[in-house]
């Protein structure tokens, strides 16, 4: 069985494994010492990316890097509709990584690209720097939060 998925800047495609989908263990369970601060929600919500992915943490896995890989691309277009008062255009851009980055359960960023969206309708151009910078930071702590748990956990 094949499961091929669409989900904003990302096509997927993989075959589904049964025995991954049921078993009982998951590299989505974090140990207390590697809990992100309490003043800082973490930048992946690694229970829902579980349950989204039924399970499979090779599939985790690769679509988070997928999402690395190609939102560096995002940002830049956010930055060249704001410089040439495309407000429209980057509108739609948030609108489209929005639906990215949830299917990723990255709800730090995800709310960012709610507020981006909705700052660009509202041709507050002042703002959508501030809240550009804010999504390169949060970015950079969703690539170390990956990099120090995702790639360093052994697969079943």
């Amino acid at each position: 069985m094949r499961l091929s998925t669409y989900c904003g800047n990302l096509e997927l495609e993989k075959p589904l494994d049964f025995q991954i989908m049921t078993t009982s263990k998951s590299m989505f369970s974090m140990p207390p010492s590697r809990v992100a601060p309490a003043k800082l929600a973490s930048p992946l919500n690694r229970e829902a990316l579980a349950s989204r992915c039924l399970g499979d943490s090779n599939f985790a896995r690769s679509i988070v890097d997928q999402f690395i890989l190609s939102f560096p691309e995002g940002i830049e277009k956010f930055k060249k509709y704001l410089a040439s008062d495309d407000l429209e255009s980057l509108a739609k851009e948030a609108h489209r990584w929005k639906g990215t980055a949830g299917m990723l359960s990255a709800e730090p960023l995800t709310k960012l690209m709610v507020t981006v969206e909705v700052e660009a309708e509202g041709k507050n151009k002042n703002r959508i720097q501030a809240l550009i910078q804010k999504m390169e930071s949060e970015f950079r702590r969703l690539e170390v939060y990956v990099a120090q748990t995702l790639h360093n956990e052994k697969t079943e």
